[in-house]
């Protein structure tokens, strides 16, 4: 961020700056979709998709107490 701030002592502050933002902008969007690739894998994994028919049924009621 300060290379970006640097720029503003030349006379061709604006189109760095705007070059700097844009850099930064690709690499935040790069490493957000990186970051949530990898959050749904670990969510795959702890939460099933589909219930295992083996396991014994649970049944709502026993839980509430009924």
């Amino acid at each position: 961020m300060a290379f970006l701030f640097n720029g503003l002592a030349s006379p061709k502050a604006m189109p760095n700056i705007l070059s700097g933002l844009v850099f930064l902008g690709l690499f935040w969007a790069i490493e957000t979709a990186v970051t949530i690739l990898h959050c749904r894998r670990y969510i795959r994994e702890y939460i099933p998709e589909k219930r295992d028919p083996a396991r014994p049924h649970q049944n709502l009621a026993s839980k509430v107490g009924v």
